[in-house]
């Protein structure tokens, strides 16, 4: 799932290249226009974007996380070679009009974003993270659930920011950010 973080990179201008209907100019036109800068929110803080409330309660780093094998117990899983895993362990409520799958489903679109502006998608299979809800186990509307969102960096990763959106009514401009350089 794709995603454009361009708050929270950093970058102030978006540059739209075309060529010009009657422009007789070899050269394509050049538009600039401010990014959308979106407001900020902290580690612990409800935050609603279309109808899904996240709030991420703590975040950590972990060398290895318990994860469901095949036959059903849990095992660590270590961080592959030179990275670690940080997890987001958070609190997702639900105000939209249909059920919303944390660990397999597309609703929520998201990145982990580091100090270096690196981004990095949540680890495929969340729904075999220990105390993970099973795939399919949505969230009804009008309640609640927890997830991990468990996401592999390099070992020198800093954390920066976490951002969202709800990818069934919103496009990835309309993400919200959660600052997690000072937890």
């Amino acid at each position: 799932m794709k995603m454009a973080m361009v708050a929270v990179v950093g970058v102030g201008v978006v540059l739209t290249a075309g060529c010009g209907g009657s422009d007789s100019s070899s050269e394509p036109a050049v538009t600039t226009t401010p990014a959308t800068v979106p407001t900020v929110y902290r580690l612990g803080q409800d935050v609603d974007n279309g109808g899904i409330v996240v709030n991420v309660q703590q975040i950590r780093t972990e060398s290895a996380i318990e994860a469901r094998d095949a036959g059903g117990g849990y095992v660590d899983r270590a961080a592959p070679d030179g990275q670690k895993f940080v997890v987001l362990d958070s609190r997702v409520t639900n105000h939209t009009q249909s059920g919303i799958d944390l660990t397999c489903g597309p609703t929520i679109g998201n990145r982990f974003v580091d100090a270096q502006n690196r981004q990095f998608d949540a680890l495929a299979g969340l729904d075999t993270v220990q105390g993970n809800r099973a795939c399919g186990d949505a969230v009804p509307p009008g309640s609640d659930g927890q997830v991990q969102w468990v996401f592999a960096v390099p070992a020198d990763s800093v954390p920066k920011a976490f951002g969202f959106y709800n990818t069934a009514t919103q496009q990835p401009a309309d993400v919200k950010v959660v600052d997690l350089s000072a937890s």
